[in-house]
């Protein structure tokens, strides 16, 4: 099983990065695949962990917590194509691929390599190649929303871990 993140949120939001090893250590130490400058991003925070039946992700005693769709994680849990993984302030998007080899309806891509000289870790970043010519604007849709009419839209990711670091300093009554 193949696993790429594509980051929604953050600095480097935009980016893909493609898993190439059985375990991927989140955090922002030196040894990390996926190192934030983020205070809200603990040294190590939290590690996916792939095998050829799935992909899951376990939180290693981070300062705040790491997030799956919105929720706080405890322990180990399995992920699944197109969850969203809160980390500090980035958001992660999981994408699974049952093999390594892309669909036919992707669009073409060039790697980037991003290698970790302490541990020769390298995380593979695909970048969509360029077409000739000026880029063409997305087009225009309504953005969609989870919400059932009269409800509230899901919190954003910055609500989420706002409303955690509130708890973390709300004293107990």
């Amino acid at each position: 099983m193949a696993v790429s993140l594509k980051i929604l949120t953050g600095a480097r939001a935009g980016q893909v990065l493609v898993i190439d090893s059985d375990k991927f250590l989140i955090g922002r130490e030196a040894d990390c695949h996926f190192r934030s400058e983020s205070n809200l991003v603990s040294r190590h925070h939290c590690v996916i962990k792939t095998d050829e039946f799935a992909s899951r992700i376990r939180d290693l005693g981070s300062r705040n917590g790491t997030f799956v769709n919105g929720k706080q994680i405890h322990g180990e849990v399995v992920l699944a194509d197109g969850d969203n993984v809160l980390v500090g302030d980035t958001t992660l998007q999981i994408v699974l691929h049952a093999d390594a080899a892309p669909s036919s309806d992707q669009p073409p891509m060039t790697q980037s390599v991003d290698t970790n000289i302490d541990t020769g870790a390298t995380a593979v970043i695909p970048v969509p190649s360029q077409p000739t010519g000026s880029p063409q604007p997305p087009p225009s849709q309504p953005p969609v929303s989870d919400a059932s009419p009269g409800q509230s839209p899901p919190p954003t990711p910055a609500e989420l871990l706002q409303q955690h670091l509130q708890k973390r300093e709300t004293p107990p009554s």
